[in-house]
């Protein structure tokens, strides 16, 4: 999975070769050794910034030996559908008679009210000439049907 656009880094190589065309070297020696140097040093912090990036964005997509495919791989609850970014996010919703409370930071508490709309129902082989009752234990099975 791509993150974004491959960035673009300057390329030192060509001021490298402005610089060795240039007269500097033969006129003003100290000025062409600091030009050098900040250009050397550019070129290995953009070395360590590309090495880093890389390690990242295959930590993310799962493009290392990991497993479980990297942070994208894994498997998310989520707020809202994030199914576009996340291919293995889950929206958690509630269901009948059930209730979230997010009002306290990081957690989210889940309710049961006491209270749910439906009837209970005995349990049958579903004949409807012949009924038979569904038994376990010597105890008819009830259902409860929520509306």
């Amino acid at each position: 999975m791509a993150i974004g656009p491959e960035p673009i880094f300057p390329d030192f190589s060509k001021l490298r070769a402005i610089l060795a065309n240039s007269r500097i070297q033969v006129t003003n020696k100290a000025l062409y050794q600091v030009i050098n140097q900040l250009l050397t040093s550019a070129q290995q912090s953009q070395d360590s910034v590309r090495s880093r990036l890389n390690q990242l964005i295959s930590i993310i997509d799962g493009t290392t030996n990991d497993p479980n495919g990297g942070i994208v791989g894994q498997t998310y609850l989520t707020w809202s559908d994030e199914t576009s970014t996340l291919v293995n996010s889950r929206n958690l919703l509630a269901g009948a008679g059930i209730s979230f409370d997010d009002t306290v930071d990081g957690e989210r508490t889940v309710n049961a009210s006491d209270f749910v709309p439906g009837y209970w129902s005995i349990l049958t082989d579903g004949d409807v000439d012949e009924t038979d009752l569904i038994f376990a234990d010597g105890d008819v099975i009830s259902v409860f049907v929520p509306l």
